[in-house]
């Protein structure tokens, strides 16, 4: 409660483990913290194999996309509306990242630091990025490479400390 709003806290893991939106029914707002943002996507970073970070998110995302709501306050940029148009297109946009890292390994891109460096990013040429930028690039492409191995679609091995991916059926073909 804060006055007369009474607010239902919403669990949205995903950027962090400890996310929460907070929805006010009758005034139909969301405060959606950096889960729903209006310009950027918020990041979904995963360091630990066993953290899924990005199924979280993309299933937090659902909890808030059919919610009646007029206006979203985000904690980065202006308030704006449209909640299910944003998350579609936020969904749409990490679906779009999948394909593109599954694409990378397929070709062969195998290491962490290769996929991450090969990627599409808004700014290009990777290698001229400051370290904090490639910080969280490779959270956020190891967030989207444990998606994938936990879709059956890639696996991944380690070895002397080294991660290797590879596409599932190749990695098949490799072990025998």
């Amino acid at each position: 409660r804060a006055g007369d709003y009474r607010f239902e806290v919403i669990t949205t893991p995903g950027h962090d483990d400890w996310h929460i939106c907070l929805y006010e029914p009758q005034e139909k707002i969301l405060i959606a913290g950096d889960h729903v943002l209006e310009r950027i996507t918020p990041s979904v970073l995963s360091w630990m194999t066993p953290y899924d970070a990005l199924k979280e998110y993309l299933t937090s995302l659902d909890k808030v996309r059919d919610l009646d709501v007029d206006l979203i306050l985000p904690g980065h940029g202006s308030p704006f509306t449209g909640v299910a148009a944003r998350v579609d297109y936020m969904k749409q946009h990490h679906f779009e990242r999948l394909e593109e890292l599954y694409q990378l390994v397929a070709e062969g891109h195998t290491s962490l630091i290769d996929i991450a460096r090969s990627a599409q990013w808004k700014h290009p040429d990777w290698d001229g990025w400051t370290l904090d930028q490639k910080f969280y690039s490779l959270g956020e492409t190891f967030a989207h490479l444990i998606y994938l191995v936990n879709e059956g679609r890639i696996t991944m091995t380690i070895t002397q400390n080294k991660r290797r991916f590879y596409v599932a059926d190749q990695w098949e073909v490799r072990r025998k």
